[in-house]
């Protein structure tokens, strides 16, 4: 059971990792697919989503100086957004896990309440996640920049 915790955890952090090694040349040109410059992976937004292309497809720099902290603010908030999401999966994620611990249990009552306690600790964090996902959504809104 440790074991497919372990694994799905190491997959969605991988999918994370992937997605903000992708450069955004490559997530802008597409296959004509009909992909857009802002596509997402599972949900997850890409480092450049959001931001300005240039005449090749790929990220348009910062023009000045007020520019830098534009552009870098902009690609923190996709990283916050993203590992909130990967929080929010792997809690979903544990609330399921607990509930096949209670189904498996065949009434074992030790077993149950571990299951029971998976879910409450995944609940717990599911909540933590959705209150800094609306602490962070606030604090966007309030530094944003025009």
């Amino acid at each position: 059971m440790k074991n497919a915790a372990r694994i799905l955890l190491g997959m969605l952090m991988m999918t994370g990792v992937m997605n903000l090694l992708v450069p955004a040349e490559a997530g802008a040109a597409g296959s004509g697919g009909g992909e857009t410059f802002d596509d997402t992976l599972l949900g997850m937004r890409a480092w450049y989503y959001g931001l300005e292309k240039d005449e090749n497809g790929g990220v348009k720099g910062p023009d000045d100086k007020d520019g830098i902290s534009k552009f870098v603010f902009k690609i923190v908030m996709n990283i916050l957004y993203d590992l909130e999401l990967i929080i929010g999966l792997l809690a979903t994620g544990f609330v399921i896990f607990g509930g096949y611990q209670i189904m498996t249990s065949s009434g074992d009552v030790g077993a149950m309440a571990k299951g029971k306690k998976t879910i409450t600790r995944a609940v717990i964090g599911l909540v933590i996640a959705v209150m800094a996902q609306a602490i962070t959504a606030f604090i966007s809104d309030s530094l944003t920049f025009s």
